[in-house]
């Protein structure tokens, strides 16, 4: 499985590091290039998401800021493709659901939201 992960902070890391242990390939995106960096020294990342090699990949983790997360899927949908399976991590929902969805629908891939926290439920 291939799983681009935007965002590299503490739940996008975590994601990382996590399917890498899977022996899963992580590719990921953040605007950090020294984050960047440490992820792929610590083996965590094997290699750069572009808008070239984002529609390989079978799920995209969109770990940043609300904003962020619908400036990223406006600019990089027409790349994605319909074989991934894009999921937010963002906190807040109502306004990165809506407008993920319309993204989505315009673009022609699919859109889950999801939450980075979990409760005993």
């Amino acid at each position: 499985m291939t799983v681009g992960i935007v965002g590299l902070g503490l739940i996008g890391g975590s994601f990382a590091k996590a399917y890498s242990k899977a022996g899963e390939t992580v590719l990921a995106k953040d605007i950090d290039k020294s984050v960047m960096d440490f992820a792929m020294l610590s083996g965590a990342v094997s290699g750069e998401l572009t808008t070239e090699n984002i529609k390989n990949c079978d799920l995209v983790f969109i770990c940043t800021y609300p904003g962020a997360a619908l400036d990223y899927m406006e600019k990089n949908g027409p790349f994605i493709g319909k074989k991934p399976i894009v999921i937010d991590c963002c906190g807040t929902k109502k306004v990165i659901v809506d407008k993920g969805m319309e993204t989505a629908k315009r673009y022609g891939f699919t859109y889950v939201g999801g939450h980075p926290m979990a409760g005993t439920q």
